[in-house]
């Protein structure tokens, strides 16, 4: 299989600008913004998500010894994990290798897969049994 190089940053704005009918210089603010959020968030929470496709998580690590002498203490370490989503779709285009998955259709692939493990907006709603707002939930007998 051969191996195809990754987007550059150029090609991913113009693909996002093709995709959504949206200007060039607004993509690049958009983005711009986007990675700063993401730094912001990680430097100090230790944490960020971006739905079906990663999430960054910080982890306290036990101090331990490396080598004979060198001591490393107790730390925090960041850990990058991969959606089950797409970790899923990797594994079935790894599977077979001639399948191409394109933004349009990777929904479809997912299809038999997601309905038994996503949760619907209805179920994500009823989660939280304390999340009720008398004036948005309730309805008006008037």
């Amino acid at each position: 299989m051969e191996k195809k190089r990754p987007l550059k940053r150029r090609e991913v704005i113009s693909e996002i600008s093709k995709e959504a009918d949206v200007r060039i210089d607004v993509v690049e603010d958009v983005l711009e913004a986007f990675g700063n959020i993401a730094i912001e968030e990680i430097a100090n929470k230790g944490s960020f998500s971006i739905k079906s496709v990663l999430s960054v998580t910080s982890s306290e690590w036990g101090a331990y010894t490396a080598g004979k002498d060198y001591k490393v203490p107790k730390h925090r370490r960041l850990l990058v994990r991969i959606s089950r989503p797409l970790r899923e779709l990797h594994k079935r285009k790894v599977a077979n290798p001639d399948f191409e998955i394109t933004r349009n259709n990777w929904r479809e692939v997912l299809g038999d897969w997601l309905k038994p493990n996503q949760k619907t907006e209805t179920q994500q709603k009823q989660t939280d049994p304390n999340d009720y707002n008398p004036f948005l939930d309730d309805d008006d007998d008037e």
